[in-house]
């Protein structure tokens, strides 16, 4: 909405941008520094992702450590025959559907599927019950908090020691079961995803063409809980060329070059008016956001809902919704009505 609102000012009389990663992508500044999202490969993103993991978010404490054990356990025992078959007693893959190959040897697949999981709850950690993550046809919602409720299943800080490793796999695997399995109705898995099906995501077109914000490309930190990665555009380009054709490319300067990033926004020459961006503390996208930016004179406003996920604030109010959701809600329809008036003077 912030973009239809920069691209046809004279058609929209402002824009409510809720948790949109606009300044996402390359030769765009996030701030007045200059520093980019892809300074790093977008690692931020997933550092989010792991804050969710704390006990600073809500979380239990032993759950950072547990899943980092976890990974590592994962690719551990994903190196022979009997760690896979292990594995998949664990994660309750059909016995004869041979979910895990010799080609899983690196426990590249299970970790990605794994990784995934908790991506989903990051971004879906509301306070009420949801099947917004799960999709239309999600027998089930997640719970309140869902990254809270995951990582109860790995609580136990002692779950990360070499004695209690098959715990560790039952609670990595009841974990990831609040999202794939939310009613229980699956009694085993049958298959999981590829190798590069999360690469490809729902925006891939438009990840090839313009690099709009796909988080399954971005960087994941040496040292952090997850499976280490590096965002890597020479492969990304040979990838989108090989599924598209040769004529498609990610072109890295044109949303930049049609909206101008943070100095589009903010530079001495900026005219932009009359946006409010909000985003959320849990959500992982805040990380390519707007944030810390208010014009007063040009009605440009950036605000965090505390304890808030993916745009919380454009969800149907709760008896669960926190005071600063509230108050975000309260300031959106403020500056609407403000919009309204200057619109119907004009």
């Amino acid at each position: 909405s912030a973009w239809i609102r920069m691209k046809y000012p004279a058609s929209f009389n402002g824009a409510i941008s809720a948790s949109a990663p606009i300044l996402g992508t390359p030769n765009t500044a996030l701030d007045a520094t200059g520093r980019g999202f892809y300074d790093d490969g977008g690692a931020t993103y997933w550092d989010i992702v792991q804050a969710d993991t704390s006990e600073d978010k809500g979380a239990a404490p032993a759950c950072s450590a547990n899943l980092d054990a976890g990974f590592d356990l994962i690719a551990k025992m994903s190196a022979d025959e009997a760690g896979r078959a292990a594995l998949s007693e664990a994660f309750s893959f059909c016995p004869d559907a041979h979910v895990l190959d010799e080609s899983d040897a690196d426990g590249y697949r299970l970790g990605l599927w794994v990784l995934f999981a908790f991506d989903d709850y990051a971004m879906g950690n509301y306070p009420f019950a949801s099947t917004y993550l799960e999709g239309p046809d999600a027998l089930s919602p997640l719970p309140p908090y869902p990254m809270r409720a995951a990582c109860d299943y790995l609580a136990d800080a002692s779950l990360s020691t070499p004695e209690a490793e098959t715990a560790l796999l039952d609670g990595l695997a009841a974990a990831v079961n609040l999202l794939y399995n939310s009613s229980g109705a699956t009694e085993c898995y049958s298959s999981i995803p590829a190798r590069d099906d999360e690469l490809d995501g729902i925006w891939d077109y438009q990840w090839c063409t313009e690099m709009a914000c796909q988080e399954t490309y971005f960087s994941r930190r040496a040292g952090s809980i997850w499976p280490e990665y590096t965002f890597n555009l020479t492969w990304v380009t040979e990838r989108c060329q090989n599924k598209y054709g040769p004529h498609v490319f990610p072109r890295t300067t044109h949303v930049a070059e049609q909206y101008g990033g943070w100095a589009g926004l903010a530079g001495p020459a900026a005219t932009v008016s009359n946006i409010v961006f909000s985003n959320g503390e849990f959500d992982p996208w805040r990380a390519a956001g707007v944030n810390g930016l208010n014009v007063t004179e040009r009605g440009i406003v950036s605000v965090i809902v505390a304890d808030g996920a993916h745009h919380l604030d454009l969800m149907f109010a709760t008896d669960e919704d926190s005071q600063s959701v509230k108050d975000v809600r309260k300031l959106e329809m403020d500056m609407i009505t403000l919009w309204e008036q200057g619109a119907n003077a004009a």
